[in-house]
């Protein structure tokens, strides 16, 4: 089964113009988002995620938007990045319309599935357990009112200990931070190195005798470390 992904935002009768107020729209799919939270009119828009590329604009605008589980949504005629974490997902203001549109794109996949009520269990990760600072108390508030209205319990979950409970026969490490901190840099790298840069390189090369184009130091960089 193919659960619905976790919807990040607020929902917003109004919302402020990213233009005007400089709002930072974060990265990739910066555009939808800033669209979607622009302007009224706009019901949904269509972004694509490969490490957090729709669920970043998302939080920074204040609306719905969701990441797919990779796999569950076609791909076809979308030019790859990294094929092993791509996948494409939707951006809104109204959580009711998400639904319809949703039903859309998952529209090839058999297991998608509507549900009818909230899940009865609220699982956290490395949130404070006493109020020590402002901060903690705010975290612990929200906390306490979420699981309040959804009638749910609170479940810690502490990813290293499972882990570390059970590694795999062929891993070095019983620590996930160390065994996964250079893997997204690693994969995104290499794979756009090949998919994305090699091939514009030679299209760009073919029709300006050869040069190289001008490329933004990020992606450079990325790149250029990736081939190390």
């Amino acid at each position: 089964m193919v659960r619905l992904p976790l919807l990040t935002g607020s929902t917003t009768t109004s919302p402020s113009t990213p233009e005007a107020t400089g709002t930072d729209t974060s990265s990739s799919s910066a555009g939808p988002g800033a669209r979607e939270a622009a302007y009224p009119w706009l019901d949904i828009t269509l972004g694509s995620d490969s490490g957090g590329s729709i669920r970043g604009p998302a939080q920074e605008q204040g609306i719905y938007g969701n990441r797919p589980t990779h796999g569950a949504v076609t791909l076809d005629h979308v030019m790859p990045l990294s094929p092993v974490l791509d996948t494409s997902g939707l951006l809104c203001r109204d959580p009711a319309v998400w639904r319809a549109f949703a039903e859309v794109l998952y529209a090839d996949n058999a297991n998608f599935t509507h549900y009818s009520a909230f899940a009865k269990t609220t699982y956290t990760m490395d949130l404070p357990t006493s109020a020590d600072t402002i901060a903690d108390g705010l975290v612990l508030n929200f906390l306490a009112n979420l699981t309040a209205s959804l009638g749910a319990k609170v479940e810690a979950i502490d990813y290293d200990a499972m882990f570390a409970a059970n590694p795999p026969a062929a891993s070095t490490t019983n620590n996930t931070t160390t065994l996964l901190k250079l893997t997204y840099s690693a994969l995104i790298g290499r794979q756009q190195s090949k998919l994305v840069r090699d091939l514009f390189y030679a299209d760009y090369g073919a029709i300006h005798d050869g040069r190289l184009p001008f490329v933004d130091p990020v992606p450079l960089l990325r790149w250029n470390w990736a081939d190390s």
